[in-house]
């Protein structure tokens, strides 16, 4: 996942900020976070119900 947020979610980013704007170019890595941020607390759940 690093590999391809680090090859693919950059360059994408940029091509959306020469077709549109910027704004809406930052919501990509914005929904990325969100996914990261969502593991993390789906994960923590997990941990502390020791599953």
């Amino acid at each position: 996942m690093a590999i391809f947020g680090g090859a693919v979610i950059p360059p994408l980013t940029g091509r959306i900020a020469d077709l549109m704007a910027l704004r809406p170019a930052l919501l990509l890595p914005l929904a990325c976070y969100a996914v990261i941020a969502g593991f993390g607390i789906f994960a923590r759940r997990r941990y502390a119900a020791g599953l």
